[in-house]
């Protein structure tokens, strides 16, 4: 399920996001399900099945709770690293 975001709600995701243990750590709302390389994206993704992606835990979902789930691409050039 995809919902619409708005411009303010996209900008509220920080630039640095880091694995789920990290975020609650440090009290971050936001973490780091999965990451995929080029060419490995897999045809389906399943958030919060338990899994490790890239080497980021993809934790079980809390029942009753709601979530906002963010895709962001990243493409480095010249060891320099451009996200949207």
């Amino acid at each position: 399920m995809v919902g619409k975001v708005s411009k303010r709600e996209a900008n509220s995701v920080p630039d640095l996001v880091v694995g789920y243990r990290n975020a609650q750590t440090n009290g971050d709302r936001f973490y780091i399900a999965a990451e995929f390389k080029r060419g490995q994206l897999p045809a389906e993704f399943i958030l919060g099945n338990g899994k490790n992606y890239g080497g980021y835990e993809n934790v079980p979902l809390k029942p009753e709770t709601r979530y906002k789930a963010y895709l962001r691409g990243v493409t480095e050039n010249n060891g320099v690293s451009l996200s949207s």
